[in-house]
């Protein structure tokens, strides 16, 4: 499956392309395409989901620490679905290490 990341950095929006395979154990495995991001593998998997919501945790990859995020279906979660993320997140153990990072992030209307 391709998996696209779009980013701003330094003002300039950047493009990484890469391609997910299914892991044995469960997760996935995540390795660049383009010939900077070739040799990068990050693992990841899907920890909850809800009604217009997910949580992935990802290993560091020489370009990002490991990380938990939270996807949405809209630009914003409802206060409902923070609470449901919230709730979620509080039985998962893999998740216990990024709390306290969490940030809503800034959205440019893209």
């Amino acid at each position: 499956m391709v998996d696209t990341v779009r980013f701003t950095w330094r003002g300039r929006p950047g493009l990484i392309i890469g391609v997910d395979t299914p892991l044995p154990d469960g997760g996935w495995a995540w390795r660049g395409v383009s010939l900077l991001t070739r040799f990068t593998v990050s693992r990841w998997q899907a920890l909850a989901a809800g009604d217009g919501w997910a949580v992935t945790v990802f290993e560091r990859t020489p370009f990002t620490p490991a990380g938990l995020d939270v996807y949405a279906r809209t630009p914003a979660l409802t206060a409902a679905q923070e609470q449901e993320v919230e709730a979620a997140l509080d039985g998962l153990p893999a998740a216990q290490t990024f709390r306290a990072a969490l940030f809503n992030p800034v959205h440019d209307g893209r």
